[in-house]
């Protein structure tokens, strides 16, 4: 089984700040309020295979 390495929450905060916080399960720890932008660009280097990875 495959597990999702991140819980978003997105509150009133969030919404205005166009932006979620983060907890990572990976890290085990709280990354806090990132942009969504930030969000996007983080997954989109995830999502490749480690040998594809800057």
């Amino acid at each position: 089984m495959k597990r999702i390495p991140y819980i978003g929450v997105i509150g009133q905060a969030e919404a205005e700040g166009r932006g979620l916080a983060i907890r990572s399960r990976d890290e085990d720890k709280d990354l806090g309020f990132i942009s969504l932008d930030d969000v996007v660009s983080r997954l989109r280097v995830e999502s490749l295979p480690k040998s594809r990875r800057a």
